[in-house]
């Protein structure tokens, strides 16, 4: 019963007091000792134990008086959702090590383990063909080469890194932005569930949370924070994406980026990242050797994740095969069945990966050792 009531007593704080931010919160719960029923039942000492505007106080002993820290609890054990603290074995271990990380979790899933490789994967919402071919493309391999991919479930890359990683047999984590009985978009149902199958889907927000604009932010800072790197596949010059990149720099996350054609806005922001030192990323190769120290070795040598040179398709395959010869885009068009912007698209995630080079004359040639 003490559990409960200590579990029924966190939820009604957090739910009310989320708004002071993590490290507040946290800090009001330390003035009581770590007690969350003291704090609960003790809403008029909030101003002493934190700093706290009028107008926000007046706001919280508001939302304390009409909130049921009963029926509240009662509304969580129906959720099937599960709560986790910084001082549980269960909470991302990374994720301990940021200094605004979220004082209470709720999650739907199983959480990461405490050796369990995470990589941040995100992108843009408006996303071109080759965007989500790389996305695809580099979830897989990464997934295939054991890394579990965490992102935000939102439209666009979000959600291809998510799919990719389970199609691929990974695991997969996704951070949102709103409360994690909340699915948002409504068309990812389907994702929404098989990623509770091979991961969790995990927020700091409330129950019943609706996604907000400024929720999204804030948001990013857990999907770095519980990753070890982070790999940005498409962004514009002043994405949101990019916020994410700013929280992995200040937390000493190794952040990664897809190279990307420059006459796409949607790839200023990645090739500007990569201007400035990120690491330029074309395949899992480029990133599992940065942490192959950090996997487990086998007897006497250190094993090393694979991760395939193409995993190309058979008709991929096939394609590739007949541009021993220069062919020309045209007559590639022709050939694959693809539109021209998924051919575009194909190519140049090919030339990127080393598979292909482009000619003159809108002529493309298979580097012949890929072969």
């Amino acid at each position: 019963m003490a559990a409960a009531n200590y579990e029924q007593a966190l939820i009604a704080l957090h739910s009310v007091c989320y708004r002071l931010g993590s490290v507040r919160l946290k800090a009001l719960i330390e003035y009581f000792n770590g007690e969350p029923e003291q704090a609960w039942e003790h809403p008029e000492l909030w101003p002493q134990a934190v700093q706290i505007s009028p107008q926000l106080r007046i706001e919280l002993l508001r939302l304390r008086r009409d909130t049921d820290s009963a029926r509240l609890y009662s509304r969580y054990l129906d959720s099937g959702l599960r709560i986790v603290t910084p001082e549980d074995a269960a909470y991302p271990r990374l994720l301990t090590d940021i200094y605004d990380a979220p004082p209470l979790l709720f999650y739907r899933g199983t959480l990461p383990q405490a050796d369990e490789l995470c990589l941040a994967m995100v992108g843009s919402r408006n996303y071109s063909a080759y965007g989500r071919q790389a996305a695809e493309l580099l979830a897989r391999d990464l997934a295939q080469a054991g890394f579990s991919v965490v992102s935000g479930m939102a439209r666009g890359i979000d959600s291809f890194c998510h799919d990719a990683a389970l199609k691929a047999g990974g695991r997969t984590y996704a951070v949102l932005g709103c409360g994690a009985d909340v699915i948002y978009p409504q068309e990812n149902a389907k994702l929404y569930q098989a990623i509770c199958e091979n991961g969790a889907v995990i927020s700091e927000l409330p129950l019943g949370t609706a996604a907000l604009p400024q929720h999204f932010p804030l948001r990013n800072r857990i999907i770095s924070g519980m990753s070890r790197g982070l790999v940005v596949v498409e962004a514009g010059e002043k994405s949101g994406t990019l916020r994410t990149v700013d929280h992995a720099l200040e937390q000493g996350r190794d952040v990664f980026a897809v190279p990307g054609p420059i006459t796409s806005p949607g790839s200023r922001g990645t090739n500007r990242l990569i201007k400035s030192g990120a690491h330029l990323v074309a395949t899992a190769d480029d990133v599992w050797p940065v942490y192959m120290d950090e996997r487990k070795p086998a007897p006497e040598t250190p094993a090393a994740p694979t991760a395939p040179k193409s995993n190309l398709k058979p008709e991929e395959q096939k394609l590739l095969k007949k541009m021993v010869l220069p062919l020309h885009f045209d007559v590639l068009l022709a050939e694959s069945g693809l539109t021209a912007a998924q051919l575009s698209a194909t190519l140049t995630v090919w030339e990127i990966r080393g598979l292909v080079k482009a000619l003159p004359g809108r002529y493309f040639q298979a580097v012949i050792n890929k072969l």
